[in-house]
């Protein structure tokens, strides 16, 4: 996990008081959704890096602050919050002041916004997480499924952005800023292609020039390097979770094969021994993983 200088990462406007603390990692994109959210809405943040190996150092700097131990986690002058699209809306209420078109006050048109930042996180946000989360900590075999899941969610994301410029509309919002850091993180990682949907290729293009210091608050490149760390250095724990998904399906496919000698041969048992020689060697595994079709019964 990787500290960065922290004087590099405050480029946001000063306020008229004592700047929110965001206790953040970078490698995380609901993190750096609230870092581009902040940048938009114009209020500086300061920022504290949160080792979150350290059961220290989240206790030390977390505890009290959220139960649940994560990041992001704002202090506000005392006012604690946690959960990044909280946070992003409670920065553009308390902070936008009287253009409030980045976070309409408007009822219909907030509603707009609001369904984009909770489409986010509970589905093109989510989809990526459950089919790449699993592989990159534990070498969790994905599965077709969990794959067709991110394509779904970018197709339906495809469909909400025709003829609109940005995600709630003709005018750029805080939504913009969350869901540009999910695509940005996916984009890094090659799970798909973000060509291949063209209303969403469009928007990410807008969304790079249009959102303020946007390279430098959201390097999704942090969290390709923490993806190639886990995946080509892996712990024994991981390795040892990689090699038991394998061996579940090998019994899978024995019991529902009719050659199942062949199929393990061909499909399971050499990529076994691959994977332990490119670990053993030190040789990169790719970081989009293969998929099976389905998941073993059970």
């Amino acid at each position: 996990m990787i500290k960065p200088n922290q004087n590099s990462l405050c480029p946001f406007r000063s306020g008229p008081r004592t700047p929110p603390k965001l206790f953040y990692v970078m490698e995380s994109a609901p993190c750096r959704g609230v870092l581009l959210a902040a940048s938009l809405i114009g209020v500086r943040l300061e920022l504290e890096w949160v080792d979150l190996r350290s059961e220290d150092d989240k206790r030390q700097k977390l505890g009290g602050k959220n139960p649940a131990g994560q990041v992001p986690t704002l202090d506000d002058n005392g006012y604690y919050l946690s959960e990044s699209r909280a946070i992003i809306m409670y920065l553009a209420n308390e902070y936008m002041g009287s253009d409030d078109s980045l976070y309409p006050r408007d009822a219909k048109k907030r509603g707009l916004v609001d369904r984009m930042l909770f489409f986010d996180m509970g589905t093109l946000f989510k989809s990526f997480a459950d089919y790449y989360l699993p592989f990159m900590f534990a070498g969790a075999i994905p599965t077709q499924r969990k794959l067709d899941d991110v394509k779904k969610a970018f197709a339906v994301f495809d469909k909400m952005l025709a003829g609109s410029d940005y995600a709630a509309g003709d005018a750029i919002t805080i939504a913009d800023a969350a869901l540009a850091a999910t695509v940005s993180t996916i984009e890094v990682v090659e799970v798909l292609k973000i060509e291949n949907y063209p209303n969403v290729w469009a928007w990410y293009g807008r969304c790079k020039e249009a959102l303020p210091d946007y390279e430098r608050a959201n390097p999704a490149v942090e969290f390709e390097k923490f993806a190639i760390a886990l995946i080509t250095e892996p712990s024994t724990r991981q390795l040892f979770a990689a090699l038991s998904g394998r061996f579940k399906v090998m019994s899978w496919t024995m019991r529902m094969n009719k050659n199942p000698q062949l199929q393990l041969a061909e499909t399971l048992a050499l990529p076994i021994f691959s994977s332990m020689a490119d670990v053993t060697a030190g040789r990169p595994v790719p970081l989009f993983p293969a998929t099976r079709a389905s998941p073993p019964p059970g």
